[in-house]
């Protein structure tokens, strides 16, 4: 895959965290005008926020509604395998946050 096309792959990753639909749908990929179904996440969850780190996506926090039940959940998207593994929770459970790759380690930032 050209980094090109991986540059675009995170820009759309990154409008489904804005937009809130990552948690409740699969990802789907445009390439060639044709849309691809992959793989459900484990969670469903709204105000999720996402990462890339060698490769894989990884989706961390959110919530299941705006008062209750606050996720520190943490899971890896391999695109390769088209797979989501559970991943070890985030010390404290929190939606609408940023997260950043640095040197391979991720970093969540703010959020409620």
């Amino acid at each position: 895959m050209s980094l090109k096309r991986k540059f675009y792959h995170v820009i759309l990753i990154g409008m489904f965290v804005v937009f809130g639909v990552l948690g409740s749908t699969s990802i789907s990929f445009a390439q060639c005008a044709a849309w691809t179904t992959k793989a459900k996440m484990l969670t469903e969850r709204f105000g999720v926020s996402t990462s890339v780190v060698n490769g894989k996506i990884y989706a961390i926090g959110g919530g299941r509604n705006l008062d209750t039940s606050l996720l520190s959940t943490v899971e890896e998207y391999d695109p390769v395998a088209d797979k989501w593994t559970k991943k070890t929770d985030m010390p404290t459970a929190r939606f609408s946050f940023s997260t950043c790759a640095v040197n391979e380690k991720i970093y969540a930032i703010g959020g409620r």
